[in-house]
């Protein structure tokens, strides 16, 4: 909101933004929950291209100076957000099976509450020193592609799993 409040859009307009990104979040736990259970799918590859494209649309974030642009980001970010949302419980399960998906879960929300903790402080900071934000986004967008990197090693992880051959949530069943 406070970067598209800097290149001049009203605040009515910038913030909402959010509700591009809620909507786009919205439908994309529908889309993706949807084709997850389909087999042809793999849920890893969905997490990871959710991965990349949640990075690419935080580099575009800085360079946008149209309220057009940033409203159809806004929302493929939030699409592609939902999409790793939904799967994130799946593959949990699918790595750890049901008996240690309860931990699992909160060890990943756990990881999940630090940046999304700590990010908006260090953005800030980042801003009050540089009086811009595109560092900060740019530095988002780099974690976040390099995020999709470091998923392959989920994919390795249950292909061992699946090797061992423990019962664990079958790969295209929804947990439950």
């Amino acid at each position: 909101m406070r970067l598209a409040e800097d290149i001049g859009i009203d605040k009515t307009r910038a913030s909402l933004l959010l509700t591009f990104v809620t909507v786009g979040s919205a439908f994309g736990r529908v889309i993706v929950g949807r084709l997850s259970d389909i087999r042809r799918f793999n849920r890893v590859y969905i997490v990871q291209l959710a991965f990349l494209v949640m990075g690419l649309s935080n580099f575009m974030v800085p360079v946008t100076e149209s309220y057009p642009i940033l409203a159809i980001n806004a929302f493929i970010f939030g699409l592609f957000a939902g999409a790793y949302l939904i799967l994130n419980p799946v593959i949990v399960c699918d790595i750890l099976g049901p008996d240690k998906v309860s931990y699992g879960l909160g060890m990943s929300f756990l990881l999940l509450s630090v940046p999304r903790t700590l990010g908006p402080l260090i953005a800030g900071r980042i801003y009050d020193g540089l009086q811009s934000y595109a560092i900060a986004f740019y530095i988002l967008g780099g974690t976040t592609c390099l995020s999709a990197i470091l998923v392959t090693f989920v994919s390795i992880l249950i292909r061992r799993k699946v090797d061992d051959k423990s019962e664990g949530c079958k790969n295209n069943e929804p947990a439950v």
